[in-house]
């Protein structure tokens, strides 16, 4: 009897991120198709930039797919910012949404508002929020995901001192020109690059978090650690929901959580 191979199914991504494709390409059975999203609105609300993107990219996949003779199976988009716990004038606790910074010296001074936020109030933290959707022949989903992440009071004053702060500077750049995040064919970051310009590896390979998700990293477990770093990296590089990734195949989140790359990352957020 011929084996007949099914054809692949035609998932849009809409973004040039490489991360997200290649976290996408580790569902079997798909084509990712990826073209830009448009540019980010400056607004804080992430999954009405994560829709827009969607919006904006479906044409063109549907022509590229027309051109094919593919059928385009669904748009998948994601945005991520960052919301630190700061203080208002008036000294009460509140919160700021940041996307990527302009400049460096932007990155310090989050860490100097948090740090001035932990001194008052005991604690100083911030939060990862996601927002991924996906459109296809069921409708749109889209769904929020949000990692906390508090941080040491020690941690934060180290920050925001001259050395901490280069310290920071020069971990990142080790980091994301490493082996861990390049040996997979990503290319290194800048602070510029990421939302806030705030990295959990870096953070946790400076031993300034103090949990993540939930998780004290002071009393759990090593395999609950390593679950909560991991899911924390996952959210602030991809973005992409369970929920949003199940619509795709109903066991993606399976394959990604076994992602080489991901994995690799993990690693390295535990090492000194």
């Amino acid at each position: 009897m011929q084996h007949i191979e099914r054809p692949l199914r035609v998932i849009g991504l809409a973004s040039t991120s490489k991360r997200r494709q290649q976290a996408l390409e580790q569902i079997p059975g798909l084509q990712i198709q990826s073209v830009p999203g448009g540019e980010e609105a400056q607004i804080d609300d992430v999954l009405s930039i994560a829709l827009q993107k969607i919006t904006f990219a479906y044409p063109t996949l549907l022509q590229l797919c027309q051109n094919t003779n593919q059928v385009l199976d669904g748009v998948v988009a994601a945005d991520t910012h960052t919301v630190l716990g700061v203080l208002q004038i008036s000294g009460h606790p509140s919160l700021r949404s940041e996307g990527k910074p302009t400049e460096v010296e932007r990155v310090k001074q989050h860490f100097h508002a948090m740090a001035t936020c932990a001194r008052e109030t005991g604690y100083g933290y911030y939060k990862v929020v996601s927002a991924s959707a996906v459109q296809d022949a069921v409708g749109t989903l889209a769904q929020l995901t949000t990692t906390k992440v508090a941080l040491k009071q020690s941690g934060l004053t180290y920050l925001v001192s001259e050395q901490g702060f280069s310290e920071y500077l020069d971990q990142f750049s080790a980091f994301y020109c490493g082996s861990a995040y390049n040996s997979y064919g990503l290319h290194g970051v800048t602070p510029l690059d990421i939302s806030a310009g705030i990295s959990l590896p870096v953070l946790s390979k400076m031993r300034i978090l103090e949990s993540v998700g939930g998780v004290d990293l002071r009393t759990a477990r090593m395999p609950e650690i390593r679950l909560a770093l991991k899911l924390g990296v996952l959210n602030a590089a991809i973005g992409f929901a369970p929920e949003v990734l199940t619509r795709i195949q109903a066991q993606a989140m399976h394959y990604i959580m076994d992602w080489p790359w991901l994995n690799s990352v993990t690693d390295s957020c535990l090492e000194t």
